[in-house]
């Protein structure tokens, strides 16, 4: 009787854990990124969940042109009403859209602008709002309109949002780093620590005086005594180099206005203040690849 009873027993376990084992699951919501959505150059519509509830809203963008092409507003509309006018003095030439999906509460769609030599003057996140109507404004990128400023979408996941950047530090040239981005009350807010940087230049692209296989590196020749500090304080020396010591970009570090580049000699680490040099030529090669990263 027993036997019998240890047979049912094990026999009803057998049957739980195959149960178990051949329920299908349930497959995780993944992240979703689609990059141009919009654009001035046609795509003036499209339709996109804005909300998470599976159902998707029709999002457009009207541009107000001038007779060169120019436009000087622009205004988003979901399901043919105004959400959002973008506000900053356009003089806009090209307009682009994206969609960020991180999750079902939390997606943004990202507006860019750019004017005259590729010139970014507005970049900004939003979030729709169901209750209101209103596309309201969740991040802007990086504080610069500057040409050679160039963002991108890099990842997306669940939890963060990653964004690849590439600008022409005034003395350094073009670097680029990645961001990193998280939600907080509704709004993406960016990691102010410092980021790992690397040279923008190359040989592959314009090499005039053979310094491309130096920035390659991350490596970058000093044409004049330079003194790098232990922090942003730059109250504290760490170290100082010569005339034509080679020096290793680390990091980049960037808050209102202000660029601060952490560079490495001799394995001793040391910051510098970009705005404290004033636009003055510290690295051979620099200059002569303005124009051609």
């Amino acid at each position: 009787m027993i036997s019998i009873k240890k047979y049912i027993l094990k026999l009803c376990v057998m049957l739980l854990l195959a149960g178990l084992f051949l329920m299908p699951s349930v497959p995780a919501q993944a992240a979703v990124k689609k990059i141009g959505i919009l654009n001035s150059d046609g795509r003036k519509s499209c339709r996109v969940d804005l909300d998470g509830d599976g159902v998707k809203e029709r999002l457009s963008i009207k541009l107000k042109q001038d007779e060169y092409g120019t436009f000087h507003d622009a205004a988003l509309y979901v399901n043919g009403k105004k959400a959002a006018t973008l506000k900053k003095p356009l003089l806009g030439l090209q307009f682009g859209a994206d969609y960020v999906k991180m999750s079902d509460d939390h997606i943004f769609i990202r507006c860019y602008v750019t004017s005259d030599n590729d010139l970014t003057v507005f970049d900004c996140f939003y979030r729709y709002d169901p209750d209101s109507g209103r596309l309201i404004k969740a991040a802007e990128l990086l504080d610069v309109n500057e040409s050679g400023s160039y963002a991108a979408i890099k990842s997306v996941s669940a939890s963060k949002l990653m964004i690849q950047y590439e600008h022409w530090v005034e003395s350094i040239g073009y670097i680029s780093w990645t961001s990193t981005y998280t939600v907080k009350d509704g709004k993406l807010k960016r990691d102010t620590k410092a980021s790992d940087a690397k040279s923008g230049f190359s040989t592959k692209s314009y090499n005039p005086d053979d310094y491309g296989k130096l920035f390659e590196k991350n490596q970058y020749k000093a044409m004049v005594d330079l003194i790098f500090h232990t922090d942003l304080s730059m109250q504290k020396e760490a170290f100082r180099i010569k005339k034509n010591d080679i020096l290793t970009l680390k990091k980049v570090k960037y808050t209102k206005d202000h660029w601060y580049l952490l560079f490495e000699k001799d394995g001793k680490q040391g910051w510098i203040d970009i705005k404290s040099i004033g636009g003055m030529e510290i690295f051979y090669g620099v200059n002569s690849r303005h124009i051609f990263p």
